[in-house]
């Protein structure tokens, strides 16, 4: 389409944004603007001005003569915030330049027919978009209303031409007398139906040197009318093809605009190697070819019959497949709600011809949008029918929108259609928001860091590489969304999840984004198929994820006023936690009724938050533990529970002199800590240090367990005495740094949240061949008893760095101690 755009000066800006998009020339006019569309009328296909309405009525008006000849012309604001077709909507393909404007710019189509309005495809917006002569255009607005009332049109398909890609609403006529519309190269004499041409006839001509330029066109002319399966109508020729020897003919020109055909010339050994028969002719013994109109009809399309001689010329007439250029989209309609479904996906629905996709899917287009397409529904399992058949569809001529829930590309047929499209037809991909951000709405600000996607369906993947993935996902410590927990081997699958994320909360989310949307939450060992359906997805919160006091999870960033300004939450006793011990007593505190806070210094700690706990998040010292201790007692608090880890010394330090100097009550949980008889006690880093080069010679590789704090002084008296060593650390920004600051390299590192028992730990020990392994005695939890039964099973020492002595309470005593103290 060969298109202008136009504007005043003062539209500069938006005129030549406009341009730069379309690719397309730009006009800037000064004063009189009605001789500047008089001088861009007759040689542009679609005048598009930027500025305002009344001005462009004004300046072409007197210019409107013929829908079927006059351009295109639309309007813009100079934001271009919405396009609109003052003239040629439909026969001038001002419709669909609105649509591709408002699809690159981001402008909302203002629809000016009512067939546009309601997405319905009207006859001569479809002859237009595919290139076809209208007849009898009288016969439109009739036409058309029947179509607006009843939703349908009669049509009649010639035979003699490959089917076309109908519009939606095109019923199917047996006869050229039942039809309304009929679609047809050949002139069938009726006068009151509406006649859609395509340009498909082609004429190879032979003709005298001294041939006159209207006796090639009356003979062109003729052959159309007299021939056999016709007569065809003039208004299907499309081109004309001769022997390169008439190359020079002004009398072939002349004819050829005359009748609106291209010319095309054929060069001998192409005439030669056509395909016959051909009558004899007297080109063989003029010119050595086997003639000239047939073998050059041949070479232009299906020959329709062998050649016509009128008078001084000789006509074969040939028949071209109309090429229908259809094209597929892959659209992403979002979870469910309609809000959620993207502008781009609706403009792509509402300009597409037909709609492919799962059952479900299909019955989440809009209505409106529903009502105006052909609809082709697959049950599940058949992904590659509907594949199939959408690419089938779009080689066909029809613009195709194969719907995915959610976004296309994750778990969806993107990559798919795009291997069946490849190379057959136009392929794009309208991207969608998944099911995983749309849970946010209900879940909160989830994945702040990072997001793993992953799937446990194994129809199509391997299990193996479908457990592997889990497993990375949880060790990265991101949140992570789980597709498909219903599947064929749901318990062992489930019992994959438990497993990879142990300790960790799970969020069961059922029908996101639509209607009865439910949002569960159970500790992740508690996952059971009963709470699944086929609408369900799992969530499992990030490890620097924290409950909100609403029951939502943010995954915080790490700005500097994420720790600060925060409502305290109204709370009864609060958990200095961070540890198993902390979720279980928590946990029993909240089945007495009581309204609990739980204080962890990272986003890691949130694993042992129980459901119902508020979650305070944030490392403090002595001043900070005393402001948040003043604040909560303002607000309820009246005990204190410590059950930090064993070697929280610090804290421990800061917990006492908070609580003494606001003296809120506090009690301490100590856990019970056996130490292997066989295992090397040591109270300090340096002693450990000493114990373990003691222990080992050079060159000997010792497995570190204890985390990042003493690196510094185990690992670098290690390394300096020849050992080799292997650091198991958390996956976290925090430790990784600390590794690297205490001198370890990336190959001295192993990311791990925590141990995974003595098969595991033996089997890194084996791997890395230590001679020694060195951890701190926190007890089970800790994965005391798997390292102590690794050593033994290699021969080789465990050091275990022994906790400082604090003063405290097994669990039962403690929480009887809080339950006195508050009256419970």
């Amino acid at each position: 389409m060969r298109a202008l755009v136009l504007g005043l000066k003062g539209a500069r800006e938006g005129a030549e944004r406009l341009g730069s998009l379309l690719r397309v020339p730009v006009e800037l006019a000064e004063g009189d603007l009605k001789a500047r569309f008089e001088m861009a009328w007759g040689g542009h296909d679609a005048l598009v001005f930027v500025g305002a309405v009344p001005i462009a009525i004004r300046a072409m008006a007197h210019l409107l003569s013929d829908k079927a000849s006059d351009p295109a012309v639309l309007a813009l604001p100079e934001d271009l915030s919405w396009v609109m077709v003052l003239a040629g909507g439909h026969l001038g393909g001002g419709s669909d330049l609105a649509w591709e404007i408002a699809s690159r710019t981001g402008a909302r189509w203002i629809p000016s027919t009512a067939t546009d309005r309601r997405l319905i495809t009207a006859p001569d917006r479809w002859a237009r978009r595919h290139d076809l002569r209208l007849l009898n255009k009288r016969l439109l607005p009739g036409l058309i209303r029947g179509l607006l009332d009843r939703g349908e049109l009669r049509w009649w398909c010639d035979p003699l031409l490959p089917h076309p890609p109908l519009p939606h609403g095109a019923v199917e006529a047996g006869t050229p007398e039942e039809a309304q519309v009929l679609y047809t190269v050949r002139d069938l004499g009726l006068e009151d139906r509406l006649v859609l041409v395509p340009r498909a006839i082609s004429v190879g001509v032979g003709f005298r040197r001294d041939a006159a330029g209207e006796e090639i066109r009356s003979g062109v002319l003729d052959a159309l009318r007299s021939h056999p399966e016709g007569p065809f109508l003039p208004e299907a020729l499309r081109r004309l093809g001769t022997w390169e020897g008439k190359e020079g003919s002004r009398s072939l020109m002349e004819a050829a605009g005359s009748l609106g055909a291209e010319v095309r010339f054929f060069r001998q050994g192409e005439i030669l190697g056509a395909e016959g028969p051909f009558s004899p002719s007297a080109a063989e013994r003029h010119l050595g070819l086997p003639g000239v109109s047939e073998p050059c009809a041949a070479l232009m399309g299906r020959p329709l019959g062998g050649r016509m001689v009128l008078g001084g010329i000789t006509a074969a007439l040939a028949l071209e497949d109309p090429p229908f250029a259809g094209s597929l989209s892959v659209v992403g309609i979002g979870p469910g709600d309609p809000r959620l479904m993207t502008v781009e996906a609706l403009e792509e629905l509402e300009g597409c011809d037909v709609i492919v996709g799962y059952s479900l899917y299909v019955d989440l287009v809009p209505s409106h949008i529903r009502g105006a397409k052909r609809l082709e529904s697959y049950r599940m399992g058949q992904e590659e029918d509907r594949v199939v058949r959408a690419v089938e569809l779009a080689e066909a001529g029809y613009r195709v929108a194969l719907v995915c829930g959610g976004d296309p590309v994750l778990f969806g047929l993107g990559a798919l259609a795009q291997r069946h499209a490849e190379g057959r037809v136009s392929f794009r991909i309208v991207p969608g928001l998944s099911a995983a951000q749309g849970a946010a709405r209900a879940v909160g600000p989830y994945y702040t860091n990072g997001l793993s996607l992953l799937s446990l369906s194994d129809y199509l993947q391997d299990w193996d590489r479908v457990r592997e993935a889990l497993e990375s996902a949880a060790g990265g410590g991101l949140s992570a969304g789980i597709y498909n927990p219903v599947s064929r081997g749901r318990e062992e699958k489930l019992e994959a999840v438990r497993r990879a994320f142990r300790g960790r909360r799970a969020l069961v989310c059922t029908d996101i984004s639509r209607p009865g949307e439910e949002v569960r939450e159970v500790a992740v060992e508690e996952l059971t198929k009963d709470l699944v359906t086929m609408r369900s997805m799992i969530i499992v919160p990030g490890r620097g994820c924290e409950r909100t006091p609403q029951g939502q999870w943010r995954d915080l960033r790490g700005y500097s006023s994420e720790g600060s300004h925060r409502e305290m939450p109204e709370l009864d006793v609060l958990v200095a936690g961070g540890t198993s011990d902390g979720y279980e007593a928590a946990r029993e505190l909240l089945e007495l009724g009581l309204r609990v806070g739980v204080s962890v210094a990272y986003g890691t700690g949130l694993s042992v938050v129980p459901p119902g706990a508020a979650a305070l998040v944030g490392p403090l010292d002595r001043m900070g533990w005393e402001d948040r201790l003043r604040e909560l007692s303002r607000r309820g608090l009246r005990a204190v529970l410590d059950a930090t880890h064993p070697f929280a010394s610090e804290v421990k330090g800061h917990l006492d002199g908070a609580c003494g100097a606001l003296s809120i009550p506090l009690v301490r949980l100590s856990r019970p800590i056996r130490i292997p008889t066989e295992a090397v006690r040591v109270g300090s880093y340096g002693e450990m240090a000493e114990a373990l080069i003691s222990r080992t010679g050079p060159g000997d590789l010792v497995f570190l367990t204890f985390g990042v704090k003493g690196l510094v002084e185990v690992a670098g008296p290690l390394k300096g005495a020849g050992r080799r060593v292997l650091a198991r650390v958390l996956p976290t920004e925090d430790s990784l740094r600390g590794a690297l600051s205490a001198g370890l390299s990336g190959r001295e590192i192993l990311c791990s949240w925590g141990s995974l028992g003595a098969v595991s730990d033996r089997a890194i020990m084996e791997d890395a061949g230590a001679r020694a392994c060195a951890a701190k005695a926190s007890g089970d939890p800790s994965g005391l008893e798997g390292k102590r039964r690794a050593c033994m099973e290699m021969g080789i020492p465990l050091v275990l760095l022994v906790p400082p002595r604090f003063e405290g309470l097994e669990m039962a005593e403690a929480l009887e101690r809080v339950r006195a103290m508050l009256g419970r």
